[in-house]
Protein backbone atom coordinates (compact mmCIF):
# COMPACT_ATOMS: atom_id res chain seq x y z
CA UNK A 1 0.00 0.00 0.00
CA UNK A 2 3.07 2.19 0.62
CA UNK A 3 3.97 1.84 -3.11
CA UNK A 4 0.68 3.02 -4.22
CA UNK A 5 0.21 5.84 -1.76
CA UNK A 6 3.68 7.36 -3.41
CA UNK A 7 2.67 6.71 -6.66
CA UNK A 8 -0.47 8.72 -6.44
CA UNK A 9 1.48 11.17 -4.28
CA UNK A 10 4.54 11.64 -6.86
CA UNK A 11 3.14 10.94 -10.02
CA UNK A 12 -0.56 12.39 -9.31
CA UNK A 13 -1.96 8.82 -10.38
CA UNK A 14 -5.48 8.53 -8.72
CA UNK A 15 -5.88 4.76 -6.80
CA UNK A 16 -8.26 2.33 -5.57
CA UNK A 17 -7.17 -0.03 -3.57
CA UNK A 18 -9.33 -3.48 -3.12
CA UNK A 19 -8.01 -5.96 -0.53
CA UNK A 20 -10.67 -8.77 -1.74
CA UNK A 21 -9.87 -10.50 -5.05
CA UNK A 22 -13.50 -11.10 -5.83
CA UNK A 23 -14.15 -8.26 -5.66
CA UNK A 24 -12.24 -7.09 -7.77
CA UNK A 25 -13.18 -9.58 -10.17
CA UNK A 26 -16.36 -8.81 -9.75
CA UNK A 27 -16.10 -5.40 -10.95
CA UNK A 28 -13.25 -5.16 -13.30
CA UNK A 29 -16.07 -5.71 -16.03
CA UNK A 30 -17.82 -2.57 -15.04
CA UNK A 31 -15.25 -0.10 -14.03
CA UNK A 32 -12.78 1.57 -16.46
CA UNK A 33 -9.45 1.30 -15.12
CA UNK A 34 -5.98 2.40 -16.61
CA UNK A 35 -4.00 -0.03 -14.81
CA UNK A 36 -4.03 -2.93 -12.74
CA UNK A 37 -1.55 -3.88 -10.07
CA UNK A 38 -1.92 -7.45 -8.53
CA UNK A 39 -0.40 -9.72 -5.77
CA UNK A 40 0.00 -13.27 -6.99
CA UNK A 41 -1.09 -14.86 -3.43
CA UNK A 42 -4.15 -13.28 -2.25
CA UNK A 43 -6.81 -14.83 0.11
CA UNK A 44 -9.40 -15.75 -2.02
CA UNK A 45 -7.83 -15.94 -5.34
CA UNK A 46 -4.96 -16.28 -6.88
CA UNK A 47 -3.37 -13.70 -9.03
CA UNK A 48 -3.25 -15.46 -12.25
CA UNK A 49 -6.48 -16.29 -11.79
CA UNK A 50 -7.82 -12.95 -11.35
CA UNK A 51 -5.74 -12.11 -14.32
CA UNK A 52 -7.21 -14.81 -16.56
CA UNK A 53 -11.01 -13.33 -15.02
CA UNK A 54 -10.12 -10.01 -16.46
CA UNK A 55 -9.06 -11.06 -19.85
CA UNK A 56 -12.20 -12.51 -20.60
CA UNK A 57 -13.47 -8.91 -20.45
CA UNK A 58 -10.50 -7.05 -21.44
CA UNK A 59 -7.37 -8.05 -23.12
CA UNK A 60 -5.61 -4.35 -23.88
CA UNK A 61 -5.70 -3.98 -19.94
CA UNK A 62 -2.35 -3.12 -18.90
CA UNK A 63 -1.31 -6.09 -15.12
CA UNK A 64 1.13 -5.91 -13.46
CA UNK A 65 1.70 -8.94 -10.91
CA UNK A 66 3.45 -8.92 -7.69
CA UNK A 67 5.12 -11.78 -5.91
CA UNK A 68 7.94 -13.14 -3.28
CA UNK A 69 8.28 -16.30 -4.97
CA UNK A 70 10.52 -16.05 -7.55
CA UNK A 71 11.01 -19.37 -8.34
CA UNK A 72 6.99 -20.26 -8.98
CA UNK A 73 6.57 -17.04 -11.14
CA UNK A 74 8.82 -16.02 -14.06
CA UNK A 75 8.69 -12.78 -16.28
CA UNK A 76 7.81 -15.93 -19.22
CA UNK A 77 4.81 -17.47 -17.07
CA UNK A 78 3.84 -13.88 -15.90
CA UNK A 79 3.58 -13.15 -19.65
CA UNK A 80 1.71 -16.91 -20.09
CA UNK A 81 -0.77 -15.68 -17.39
CA UNK A 82 -1.88 -12.69 -19.28
CA UNK A 83 0.59 -10.29 -17.25
CA UNK A 84 2.40 -7.09 -18.72
CA UNK A 85 4.89 -6.59 -16.37
CA UNK A 86 6.45 -8.65 -13.29
CA UNK A 87 7.19 -6.95 -10.27
CA UNK A 88 9.34 -9.25 -7.31
CA UNK A 89 9.08 -8.39 -3.80
CA UNK A 90 10.29 -6.55 -1.86
CA UNK A 91 9.41 -4.14 -4.59
CA UNK A 92 11.72 -1.32 -5.76
CA UNK A 93 9.61 2.01 -5.66
CA UNK A 94 11.52 3.18 -8.88
CA UNK A 95 10.97 0.32 -11.37
CA UNK A 96 7.24 0.10 -9.98
CA UNK A 97 7.45 3.75 -11.17
CA UNK A 98 9.17 2.90 -14.11
CA UNK A 99 6.78 -0.11 -14.41
CA UNK A 100 3.76 2.03 -14.62
CA UNK A 101 5.19 4.61 -16.57
CA UNK A 102 5.91 2.87 -19.53
CA UNK A 103 2.53 0.73 -19.78
CA UNK A 104 0.74 3.75 -19.33
CA UNK A 105 2.50 5.62 -21.82
CA UNK A 106 2.67 2.31 -23.99
CA UNK A 107 -1.58 2.45 -23.59
CA UNK A 108 -1.66 5.86 -25.04
CA UNK A 109 0.28 5.26 -28.15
Amino acid sequence: MALLSFATYKFNYDSVILSQSKFTESIASKISYDLIITDMTMPEMTGDRLIQAIRKVDTKLPIIICTGFSDKLTPKRGVDIGANGLLLKPVVKSEMTKMVENLLNEKCD
